[in-house]
């Protein structure tokens, strides 16, 4: 006799049943067997039919987790990373010994991020301050020769005066590349300015300060950056305010005519069009307003409009300076190739007003100077890895200057040698659209993990009040046997176009038998410095934070 027992999904409630029924059948099977002679009926026992499990139940064969995709901050910033480092590969500082200065190295100086950018840039080696009115600086004895680049970009240079149009609490780290440079930095030659923005910058936060001191100083300003989707963005603001803008003529305490008030604006937006290729809008605005200090005491020497006595300590000459700029790049970096496309606009002017009877009183002259210049350019740069070994790159700038150079001078004649006091006014204007164009081709060699050989070539061309152009070659060697040693050595030859602005010619046919004639009665024009840089130098980690440099570089000209 065969049972057959079916058991179900409810089996919890109909396990009291099947076990009475099971005892049942099993002392019923043993009376059959001890007989053998009565056939009892099949007995089968059916349970309930089984309910079909949920679909959520059933078994399915183990299919694999997802991949944790990366959040999308992260992403961002892992694709930003990636192509920042293809901006450093199209301007490494080949052959030269860069000197970096962290942020926070910069709030730990004096002033912290209040500083002026050329406060700051006075701390690198080299680097001594031109005056204390101006905002230039000499780098290597090599005066206002500097070119700045942001984030990779190269920002135009423009009308240069006392004020600046950069601010140093965006700086996430400053270094100022010196010696015999690659030929992918031309034209400014003393040295690059190379600042990054903070990594906090666009963090979705920002602040407002208030900075101030003795002698009327006073200095709000604001910051503010974030991310939205696949852009970054940041913003500053700053006013600065001081009774000692330029510099203080007196022993005394408080300057005479030396009041400064100053504005500077800075945006930064870049935004991932896919994880290959970005864009980039920088703009920037600064206004300056400067009282040129006064020295009492000072002697008169002519007579104008009936006045021969004079206040030295109340003259009234004042400048005002402004600077408007944009620069909109476009960076590609796939399949070992890196390429940055960037286009660039300035404006900057430089007006000095004088002392319209003072300036004649004490210097036979008062010249109101205006001076403006309107620059736009492209310029391409290009990196690509050939191979483990050689590394090429070439680029090209092409560049437009429209200056305008106002010089409206109030002198008085100069009969038989004395001058009268008659003033008139005459000007000297000049108006100019000049071109720049360069182009450099260069490869790095990787000859060992440890000797990197770099050879170029760069030419430029330049047409303004003159026409010129030089060819001029590019080397350096670098060894680096250790992990923290490394010597370099170069040559770079060099060619620095005059700034158009500053190369227009003065009329001096206007200006003779006057107050204001010069003593040499023909002049010259301003042509381009041509040098040989030659640079060998090692550079030693003594610790993680400090290392020493040794660099001494040989500026000739050319015979």
């Amino acid at each position: 006799m065969c049972v057959r027992i079916y058991r179900t999904a409810l089996g919890r409630m109909l396990r009291p049943w099947l076990l009475r029924g099971s005892a049942a059948l099993a002392l019923i099977c043993c009376i059959g067997l001890a007989g053998a002679q009565v056939q009892l009926p099949e007995v089968l026992v059916r349970g309930a039919k089984p309910k079909p499990k949920p679909a959520a139940a059933a078994r399915a064969r183990a299919t694999p987790a997802a991949a944790v995709r990366p959040a999308p901050v992260n992403l961002l910033a892992t694709q930003t990373a990636a192509l920042n480092q293809g901006l450093n590969t199209i301007y490494a500082p080949t052959g030269t010994a860069p000197t970096t200065i962290s942020h926070n190295a910069i709030e730990a100086l004096p002033q912290g991020a209040n500083a002026t950018v050329e406060k700051t840039v006075l701390r690198f080696p080299g680097v001594t301050q031109d005056s204390a009115p101006g905002s230039n600086f000499h780098v290597r004895n090599e005066h206002a020769n500097v070119q700045t680049r942001f984030n990779g970009i190269m920002l135009p240079d423009g009308v240069s005066g006392f004020g600046t149009f950069l601010d140093t609490a965006l700086i996430g780290n400053i270094s100022l590349i010196t010696g015999a440079l690659p030929p992918q930095f031309g034209l400014r030659t003393s040295g690059v300015l190379d600042i990054w923005t903070r990594s906090d910058a666009f963090n979705n936060t920002g602040n407002a300060g208030i900075y101030g001191g003795s002698r009327g100083t006073f200095t709000p300003s604001i910051e503010y950056g974030g991310t939205i989707g696949q852009t970054q963005y940041s913003i500053s603001g700053r006013f600065f305010e001081s009774n000692i803008g330029l510099e203080n003529t007196t022993p005394n305490w408080n300057a005479i005519h030396d009041h400064t008030a100053q504005e500077r604006g800075f945006g930064y937006v870049s935004t991932l069009l896919d994880p290959y290729t970005r864009f980039t809008f920088i703009t920037g605005a600064a206004y300056g307003r400067y009282q040129i200090p006064n020295t009492p005491g000072q002697m008169p020497n002519f007579t104008a409009y009936g006045i021969s006595t004079f206040d030295s300590a109340a003259l009234n000459e004042n400048q005002f300076e402004q600077s408007y700029f944009g620069v909109a790049a476009l960076q590609r970096s796939i399949n070992g190739a890196d390429v940055q496309f960037s286009y660039f606009t300035r404006y900057s002017s430089v007006h000095f007003v004088p002392d319209a009877i003072g300036d004649i009183v004490f210097n036979g002259v008062a010249s109101d100077v205006f001076r403006s210049d309107i620059a736009n350019g492209v310029t391409t740069d290009v990196a690509y890895r050939l191979n483990e070994a050689h590394t090429l790159r070439g680029g090209f700038l092409v560049r437009t200057d429209l200056t305008d150079v106002a010089n409206t001078n109030t002198l008085l004649p100069v009969v038989a040698g004395a001058p009268v006091d008659a003033p008139f006014t005459v000007l000297d204007a000049s108006k100019k659209l000049g071109y720049t164009a360069s182009f450099y081709v260069q490869d790095e060699w990787r000859i060992t993990n440890w000797l990197i050989l770099s050879s170029g070539l760069r030419y430029d061309q330049y047409w303004a009040y003159m026409s010129e152009n030089q060819f001029s070659p590019r080397f350096s060697l670098t060894w680096k046997p250790f992990n923290t040693t490394t010597f370099h050595a170069g040559y770079a030859r060099t060619f620095t176009p005059p700034e158009q602005v500053l190369a227009a010619p003065t009329n001096l046919a206007l200006v003779q038998n006057t107050t204001e004639q010069p003593s040499v009665p023909f002049g010259d024009p301003v042509r381009a410095e041509r040098a040989d840089i030659y640079d060998v130098g090692v550079v030693q980690q003594c610790c993680r934070d400090w290392r020493s440099a040794s660099t001494p570089t040989t500026r000739r000209p050319p015979t």
